[in-house]
């Protein structure tokens, strides 16, 4: 139901200390909106959190859903 365009580009994910899904852009400076179909589908993931001196931390993830494996 996503547009090409919305699969191709890279998306901005911020993922919490629990490799939950915090939020996410069009662009670094969370300034543009994510098709709601992509953004309900990439909220869905989960992750490994970013580990800084062997703990958590939240991070920003740049995903491009048309590069994930089916």
């Amino acid at each position: 139901q996503a547009a090409v365009a919305d699969l191709e580009r890279t998306l901005y994910v911020k993922v919490g200390t629990d490799g939950v899904v915090q939020g996410l852009s069009g662009d670094r400076d969370n300034l543009v909106a994510v098709d709601p179909y992509v953004d309900s589908a990439v909220r869905k993931f989960r992750y490994h959190p970013a580990l800084k001196d062997g703990k958590p931390v939240e991070s920003i993830v740049e995903v491009r859903l048309a590069s994930l494996p089916l």
